[in-house]
């Protein structure tokens, strides 16, 4: 053979063989991973099986519109332009029901994992999956006021804090968060003068240069049907400001602000108006939810609110004046007053703002942009003092009152301490330790004074034939108002036993499961939407369930249920529910030897916030929540904080130190965990490589259980 020719025969062999080697590395390594991780089933909504699911909730380029429209006709203005490649919509329907036919939805497409801190130059969309992309699936919601049979109208304050409410819940459901929250009226129309300009390249000037290059290449990648308007281009162009610009606010010309000159793309401005409003997810925390306080004499005061809140994004509000509102057509509503007095209790602004508060009363002050050398808002950006102060601010207060706080736990109003017998089952606890000075359900009931009392109990059974639920005092004979509906999947009379045998107190022994619960519980035993408590006790999927269950318009005054101790505030663990794997998982998760299972407190807290709830005891494992409104009207005092709950609540009860052997109440490794991390921007990330350490796995696919982990 020539030596030239074997030379080069053995170099190729050599560096093929190196390729195999490299590519066998590289597919056991993915093969483990895939293996040892938590992982979103490739079914649960909207979710590829690519994206690595035991990290913490991820925000994607995706944009949710939330209209609130009066009709049918408002509705379908928008059939031809959302949903779009980038936007989804939701829709709140006021005087009739409304319905979601003839909409043109784009076909599903892969969506970039988003921050403020992307590169402007990663696609937002692709067609093809690809890491970080996750494929979503462009989706219309539609609410109906007359289906909630609420008991009072919605103001256009209420409506959208329902549509807020109803996204957070959907947010929960997909397993990832919009980019941004964009509310808007349904009686608006748009025009945008500046589309043209943006896709001619050789019209794009350098401060709309990012904005363009991410509006031509979505309209390229999908191109749009013939029926579609100029509006679509515009939401699109829209979108494509938001997530390459990342303001904290976003909103457009034609709402009274004037352009500072012609051609400016965008301008800072320190007012906002109520019809067209985009908020970058993480913002919402300092805006939302609105404030009904004033609603009964004007619902500009709501606005006004928002806007004293958003002061502490100052600098971030930028109007895009490539899109401009057109033509506008409101129905009367209260208007009466000055809209900027509010009440001095509201305390929205912190101390160094206040000047600037005075000052937003009389003007509208804008600015240019220049936006090539703008980074974006980010919560890293906002001041120490903003932070702290809208952690605990909480706008939605009824007239002349607001929440009765406890910040210290001298400052707690002492209750009459008893024996929580329901203590000792946590470990050898002396019954001396058992000692709790918690709220009992029968004083709140008594502070409450329901009409028709009602309990729905699910978990029921109980030690002592049910002597140890937390619900029983209520049921005894002294209470023979009281009708319940007790559930358990435990069939065993022991349990049971001791509860009162009454007509209105009916035992139902099924299974309770997130997708079943409203239709094979609530809806056959014609549950009122309103009722005095919710008990739930199931060591699983406490935060799906309660979703589902508020999802439906139920609203108990107080619910009572269990959360995992393990993980403190303000860790949010939560498994992930699916209904084709629930049944799948070694151990389950209401076995006693894991201390993965349950929610923590902060993820119980964020799901039930969102549906107007507010902690009010934390009492070892046992968590109350009551509606916000009963709170105020009560004047019942809580705890200014989870933090503050569980230090007291749990960290300092008598029995936790012979408790520390019970692996649902404290895990040593898992505390090891979060004391290293708890100051590293990467906590999730820390918390990750020890919770899959207890995460169940699947007997089908030896995948570990799906979790959310954030904080």
């Amino acid at each position: 053979m020539n030596p030239h020719l074997a030379i080069r025969f053995k170099t190729i062999m050599f560096r093929l063989c190196v390729f195999l080697t490299l590519f066998l590395v590289l597919w056991l390594f993915t093969k483990y991973n895939l293996r040892r991780s938590s992982i979103f089933q490739e079914d649960f909504l909207s979710i590829s099986a690519s994206f690595p699911p035991s990290k913490s909730i991820p925000t994607i380029a995706r944009v949710l519109y939330l209209f609130l429209c009066e009709n049918q006709a408002e509705i379908n203005a928008y059939r031809s332009v959302l949903p779009s490649i980038t936007g989804d919509v939701m829709f709140f329907c006021w005087k009739k029901n409304c319905f979601n036919t003839n909409f043109s939805t784009p076909s599903s497409i892969y969506t970039a994992t988003w921050s403020g801190a992307s590169s402007k130059y990663q696609p937002l969309v692709r067609i093809n999956p690809a890491p970080n992309y996750i494929l979503t699936h462009p989706r219309v919601f539609i609410i109906n006021e007359l289906q909630l049979n609420l008991s009072r109208k919605t103001t256009w304050t209420t409506a959208r804090n329902l549509l807020y409410q109803s996204a957070l819940a959907e947010e929960l459901r997909q397993g990832w968060r919009w980019a941004y929250f964009n509310f808007a009226d349904g009686d608006i129309q748009f025009v945008c003068p500046f589309a043209q300009k943006f896709l001619n390249a050789n019209q794009t000037n350098e401060d709309g240069f990012i904005i363009a290059r991410h509006f031509r290449s979505l309209v390229n990648i999908q191109p749009f049907p013939n029926n579609r308007t100029n509006s679509n281009l515009c939401f699109i162009l829209m979108d494509a400001f938001l997530l390459s610009v990342s303001p904290a606010i976003g909103v457009v010309a034609g709402m009274m602000i004037p352009i500072v000159f012609d051609g400016l793309v965008a301008e800072i401005v320190y007012h906002v108006d109520a019809m067209f409003n985009a908020f970058h997810r993480d913002a919402l925390d300092f805006l939302l939810p609105y404030c009904p306080r004033y609603d009964a004499h004007s619902w500009w005061k709501s606005q006004a609110i928002l806007i004293y809140r958003s002061l502490c994004l100052y600098g971030h509000a930028i109007q895009f004046n490539a899109i401009q509102i057109s033509a506008r057509k409101h129905r009367p509503y209260p208007r009466q007053g000055n809209p900027w007095v509010i009440d001095q209790d509201m305390n929205l602004v912190p101390s160094s703002l206040i000047s600037l508060q005075k000052y937003m009363k009389t003007k509208r002050l804008v600015s240019a942009i220049v936006l090539r050398h703008y980074s974006g808002w980010s919560l890293g950006v906002t001041g120490d003092e903003c932070r702290d102060h809208h952690t605990d601010v909480d706008p939605v207060t009824t007239p002349n009152k607001s929440l009765q706080m406890w910040f210290k736990s001298e400052q707690k109003i002492k209750r009459p301490p008893y024996i929580n017998r329901d203590h000792g089952f946590c470990g050898s606890c002396p019954r001396d330790k058992m000692v709790s000075n918690a709220w009992q359900l029968t004083d709140l009931v008594a502070n409450i004074s329901p009409t028709r009392p009602f309990l729905v109990n699910i978990g029921a059974a109980s030690a002592g034939g049910g002597q140890y639920d937390p619900t029983y005092p209520l049921l005894t004979a002294t209470n023979l108002s009281f009708s319940a509906l007790l559930i358990d999947s435990n069939t065993s009379p022991s349990l049971f036993s001791a509860y009162p045998n009454r007509s209105n107190i009916k035992i139902i022994h099924d299974f309770v499961w997130s997708e079943s619960i409203v239709k094979n519980i609530f809806e056959r035993y014609n549950v009122s939407t309103h009722f005095t408590i919710l008990k739930l006790d199931i060591d699983s999927y406490e935060c799906s369930v309660l979703e589902s269950i508020l999802r439906a318009s139920y609203r108990p005054e107080l619910i009572h249920t269990e959360f995992n101790p393990i993980f403190p505030p303000p860790i949010i663990f939560m498994p992930i529910y699916n209904a084709t794997t629930k049944n799948d998982w070694k151990p389950p998760l209401w076995s006693n030897i894991n201390p993965f299972y349950g929610c923590s407190l902060s993820a119980l807290s964020k799901v039930l916030k969102s549906f107007n709830y507010v902690l009010l005891e934390v009492d070892f494992w046992d968590v109350i929540y009551i509606q916000h409104e009963i709170a105020l009207l009560s004047q019942i005092q809580v705890p200014a904080n989870d933090h503050i709950a569980y230090q007291h609540g749990f960290l300092e009860q008598t029995c936790l130190f012979y408790c520390r052997g019970n692996a649902k109440l404290y895990n040593k490794q898992i505390e090891n965990a979060i004391k290293a991390a708890w100051n590293q921007s990467n906590l999730t990330t820390s918390l990750k490589d020890v919770i899959d350490l207890f995460a169940p796995i699947s007997l089908k696919t030896d995948y570990k259980h799906p979790y959310i982990i954030s904080s």
